[in-house]
């Protein structure tokens, strides 16, 4: 604690000197945009007859941003723009010499990335570290997002409830959308101005993009080049009271004893849950939960687990702490609320005042999991009981561009067991070119004295500490990066995923970028050099690498990337060196068609055997439109092992999803998970030599907005070994609705 102390004052020196720098570098700007009230009502229909759109301000997307550079734009589209107390409005005229070839149709929310598309960025602080984007296909159907550091990251797990139609017309398209005040974080001020930038994607042979402004290349911070909207007063977001009552009810039935045994019955198990949601102010968001739902409707897709070091990764999805996650981001994955597995209870507040914001969790955890990390791989255990969880995050802006932060979470639960982690953390921009990252942290954690013994873990309180920094540069035609992670063999993150401690890490990355012309065959290309070099704490080797890779884009919406990679890594003791090759290709040919396929091949470590193999791994993607309402995508994984005396293990992993769309708001779909794991029994001695598992899902789906749906459903699964085939084990029905009220 005593040199986290120590950083931390480093830290205030830093800032101190910094800050001035970074106070004076300005902002890449586009035209401004003086927007106007209403005049009258609008509906959200796809038609711009509305009174409510007369002398809305006309903003035309006149740059063609990729492949071009601030090029003139190659087809035109006009947008428009107005507000009213509650809303902002947008809609776009996107012309088409040849409408027959949009690509667009009824899709999942956030999954409308291939379509002909308008994409709004707001940027409501207009500090461009932070903003919301909000996405409309050409029939209507949606995508949210929020953009954060910079725009160099993107989560759209993050939903938020607004209006949008779209429409297919003889000379294009037409776009439509109403985005609350109320689901915004604005300034309090009377008078605003915001952020705003306004594409059009337009994906035929090549991705093209059309901006509402220039865009620099050269810039790191793309948030940071927005065009200026003025104008903006007298909103009045309101409270934003929102209610959401869920019921969900469920029964699994069984079968006793595979493969011949009875099936068991089980009961119909129901569960009443109540979300609220309130803003007292404009910038500031309350949120409680009582025995909420959290059931896992949408699919997680799989991975392979087999010959893994570290824990996998599950991205977040539950809507409750979704919202206003983009504060948690810090270098190191400190918070992670899956962490939060059963809570019976949640409380949630988020905000941002001035040049301050944050983010407070607590929940009451009916389900105590860990990540037990080492230096070499880690460990997942399950404590008997629940425990009390809680995390805060305040960060502070710092000049125009930079920002400084701290972090502190705890966990506490029974037999003694605790966890806590503070943190501070920083992102420091120079220029518009350079920008240093950077995280402190230090830990104390207990576990109980079962748990220490059985997992070899210090019997009794023990400390942990670490710290990482990285310097980026970023021009047009080149960038670079250095930096440095260091983690002590003590150092736990109970509520977020730091699955490796025990280590220093140093890496550097060089990257040359080429860029084609429109009417060129190479859009872009690149080539990157890449080192690193891991010890442990006492400097023995844990691992180096050098790779070299390159890539490029060209026409049919291609993309091509291979690599070549010679790393030493030391397992158990042993030092493997190991040569591979890896080729990503992708390609969108049509509206109908898209698919890309990875295949890696070279040397790899048998874990579970500390021992030397071959490794080949292959992963194709296909996506198809079968009709006008219908979708498919298959998915399939394959890695073969193989040692000095034959194969070690085949696995296969296949995932089929279709979709039928009824309309943008129901549809109905069905889900076909497969997995066959075949191991050689010369070398596995206390594991069946072969296991599959077939997953099957149908489920009706309506909603109408990000909150309130239905879902209804049945899903079995069946097992399978080299003693019985596949035989159905369990099946459950599935019923969910959950319903928002707005005040």
């Amino acid at each position: 604690m005593r040199r986290l102390a120590r950083a931390a004052l480093a830290v205030v020196v830093l800032v101190a000197l910094t800050a001035p720098a970074a106070a004076a570098v300005r902002r890449s700007l586009g035209p401004d945009i003086r927007i106007h009230r209403a005049p009258g009502k609008i509906r959200i229909d796809g038609r711009l007859n509305d009174p409510g759109w007369r002398g809305a301000v006309q903003v035309p997307l006149r740059w063609e941003t990729f492949p071009g550079e601030n090029t003139p734009a190659r087809v035109k589209t006009t947008c428009m723009l107005t507000y009213d107390s509650s809303a902002l409005y947008v809609a776009c005229r996107a012309f088409d010499p040849r409408p027959s070839r949009i690509r667009a149709q009824f899709r999942e929310r956030d999954r409308i990335s291939p379509d002909d598309r308008i994409n709004v960025t707001l940027d409501p602080s207009f500090a461009g570290r932070q903003a919301y984007g909000f996405g409309v296909n050409a029939v209507g159907s949606q995508m949210d997002y929020l953009l954060t550091h910079g725009g160099r990251s993107i989560d759209v797990s993050w939903d938020a409830i607004w209006e949008s139609a779209g429409r297919i017309v003889k000379d294009g398209y037409v776009v439509e959308m109403a985005i609350p005040f109320r689901i915004l974080t604005l300034p309090d001020k009377p008078s605003q101005t915001w952020g705003i930038v306004i594409a059009r994607l337009y994906p035929r042979n090549v991705r093209y993009e059309f901006d509402s402004r220039p865009f620099s290349r050269s810039d790191s911070c793309s948030l940071c080049q927005l065009n200026r909207l003025v104008g903006l007063s007298g909103i009045r977001p309101g409270s934003n009271l929102v209610l959401s009552p869920s019921l969900t009810a469920e029964r699994t039935d069984v079968r006793t004893d595979l493969p011949h045994g009875a099936w068991a019955r089980g009961g119909v198990s129901s569960n009443l849950g109540f979300t609220t949601t309130w803003s007292p102010r404009s910038n500031a968001r309350l949120a409680a939960t009582i025995n909420p739902d959290f059931s896992q409707v949408e699919i997680d897709l799989p991975q392979l687990e087999i010959n893994r070091r570290f824990a996998l990764f599950f991205p977040e999805k539950r809507p409750f702490f979704l919202a206003g996650s983009g504060y948690l981001d810090t270098p190191l994955q400190v918070v992670n609320t899956r962490a939060i597995a059963d809570p019976a209870w949640g409380l949630k507040m988020t905000g941002k005042a001035g040049a301050w914001s944050g983010y407070a969790v607590a929940a009451r955890d009916a389900i105590t999991n860990l990540v037990i990390p080492g230096p070499e791989g880690s460990q997942t255990a399950s404590l008997d009981g629940g425990n009390l969880s809680f995390a805060l995050r305040l960060r502070r802006d710092v000049g125009v561009r930079s920002t400084i932060g701290a972090v502190l979470t705890g966990r506490t639960g029974k037999d003694g067991y605790s966890s806590s982690l503070i943190g501070v953390d920083g992102d420091f921009r120079f220029g518009i070119s350079d920008e240093i990252i950077w995280q402190v942290l230090g830990s104390a954690t207990r576990y109980p004295d079962w748990l220490a013994a059985e997992y070899n873990q210090p019997a009794s309180s023990f400390h942990g500490h670490g710290a990482t920094a990285e310097y980026r540069h970023k021009e047009r035609d080149w960038l670079w990066s250095l930096g440095v992670d260091s983690r002590s063999r003590g150092l736990r993150a109970d509520l977020g995923f730091l699955p490796q401690v025990g280590f220093r890490h140093g890496w550097g990355d060089l990257e040359r970028r080429f860029w084609g012309a429109s009417d060129r065959l190479v859009k872009f290309a690149a080539i990157d050099v890449s080192g690193s070099y891991s010890e442990e704490a006492g400097g023995t080797l844990l691992g180096r690498e050098l790779s070299v890779s390159a890539e490029v884009q060209s026409v049919a919406q291609s993309f091509a990337k291979g690599t070549l990679t010679r790393r030493t890594d030391v397992f158990g003791g042993t030092a493997y060196d190991q040569s591979q090759v890896s080729l990503f290709l992708s390609m969108e040919p049509s509206r109908t068609l898209a698919f890309s396929v990875f295949v890696s091949r070279g040397d790899a470590i048998d874990y579970a055997h500390n021992a030397a193999g071959r490794s080949l791994a292959v992963n194709p993607r296909l996506r198809v439109r079968l009709a006008r309402r219908l979708t498919g995508e298959l998915r399939y994984w394959r890695q073969h092992f193989w040692r000095l005396h034959g194969t070690l293990y085949i696995a296969q992993l296949s995932d089929l999803r279709l979709n039928y769309f009824f309309d943008a708001k129901t549809s109905l779909r069905a889900v076909v998970q497969y997995r066959d794991t075949k191991r050689n029994p010369r070398y596995w001695t206390d594991v069946d030599s072969s296991s599959k598992r077939l997953f099957c899902r149908l489920l009706f789906v309506h909603r109408i907005n990000a909150v309130s749906e239905l879902y209804a459903g049945i899903s079995q699964s069946q097992l399978g070994n080299s003693a019985f085939a596949l035989t159905p084990a369990n099946q459950t029905f599935f019923f969910k609705v959950r319903y928002a009220f707005l005040r």
